[in-house]
């Protein structure tokens, strides 16, 4: 059954200038398994979703994660659900290149934004 496009998809203009940016595959490590279109049509779906409940009142707990490629969380924080995802943001990467000096690239989401 092929798959239905959504229209979070990138069109193949944005994929042209998406492409080039993307690291190439790894010489060691887990060969890649699926199309790094399909990933990033994925991501983008997700982020999609994701900000359908962000403006609502949360109570209790909200996680902030760091993952690497493999989607392993090195770091975790746990936070009351009315910090700004900017702040948990800060609390979550404080301290990440002394734990991982190789680390060379870091994505965030658009409320993670750097202000630099």
């Amino acid at each position: 059954m092929e798959r239905q496009p959504h229209d979070t998809d990138l069109s193949e203009a944005e994929w042209a200038r998406i492409r080039p940016l993307l690291p190439g595959p790894c010489p060691y490590g887990r060969p890649i398994e699926a199309p790094r279109r399909a990933m990033v049509n994925a991501i983008l779906y997700g982020r999609r979703a994701d900000c359908a409940w962000r403006w609502r009142r949360v109570e209790g707990r909200k996680r902030h994660l760091v993952v690497d490629t493999l989607g392993l969380p090195p770091r975790v924080a746990v936070l009351a659900a009315d910090i700004q995802d900017r702040d948990g943001a800060r609390e979550v990467l404080d301290g990440l290149q002394d734990d991982f000096p190789r680390l060379r690239v870091i994505w965030g989401t658009a409320a993670t934004r750097s202000p630099n």
